[in-house]
């Protein structure tokens, strides 16, 4: 299964037609994140909030955004 996601993602990965959303999106790279929303459906939802709190709270996604990844 491993090999298969992976090569799954080396294909789009280094598939010519792929683009960074910067250069698809007429958006300054500060406002994306403002921009992002949770479905209205998601906003009262049990699972999605102990999802998000996980994340929250998860070392590796803190250091991912804090761009301190070892």
């Amino acid at each position: 299964v491993v090999e298969d996601v992976a090569d799954d993602f080396a294909r789009y990965w280094y598939c010519k037609s792929v683009s960074p959303l910067q250069q698809v999106l007429d958006v300054p790279e500060g406002e994306m994140a403002d921009r992002i929303e949770l479905p209205a459906s998601w906003h009262n939802d049990a699972m999605t909030h102990r999802y998000l709190r996980k994340m929250e709270s998860s070392p590796f996604i803190n250091h991912l955004v804090d761009g301190t990844l070892p």
